[in-house]
């Protein structure tokens, strides 16, 4: 099973790297991720035959983790990114609260992800203090 998840993670990296520069598009305006998210920290985990990304970041300010589906064993360097609100409580019924976020990278790329915990990051018995870069 690992030599499977292996190739595969190999194998999407070479599609990737084969691909033309750009082949993904226009870059997309920095003015629509309004949002300010400031990784401080990141995990690969992988589960159900898929790697997930787990980031800890503050979203403007209020703690949240995001994961998102990664096609390879890759975590995401702390520090500084931008976002935008693309679903927000897409079953809306006063207490479960449903969001996923589009963060877009230095080189204009962007990864989608959705807010899988939020409140006090585990085993705080305060919200830690956000350093102002």
């Amino acid at each position: 099973m690992r030599a499977a998840a292996l190739f595969a993670a190999v194998f999407s990296t070479a599609i990737c790297l084969a691909l033309p520069a750009g082949a993904a598009g226009p870059k997309p305006d920095k003015n629509a991720y309004p949002v300010k998210v400031h990784v401080v920290a990141s995990r690969v985990q992988y589960f159900d035959n898929h790697f997930h990304q787990v980031l800890y970041a503050y979203l403007d300010g209020q703690y949240e983790e995001l994961s998102a589906f990664v096609s390879s064993y890759a975590v995401l360097q702390p520090g500084d990114y931008t976002a935008r609100l693309v679903e927000n409580d897409k079953h809306p019924n006063g207490h479960d609260v449903i969001q996923s976020y589009v963060l877009m990278f230095p080189d204009g790329t962007t990864r989608s992800y959705d807010v899988s915990a939020m409140g006090l990051p585990p085993g705080a018995t305060s919200i830690p203090q956000q350093s102002n870069p």
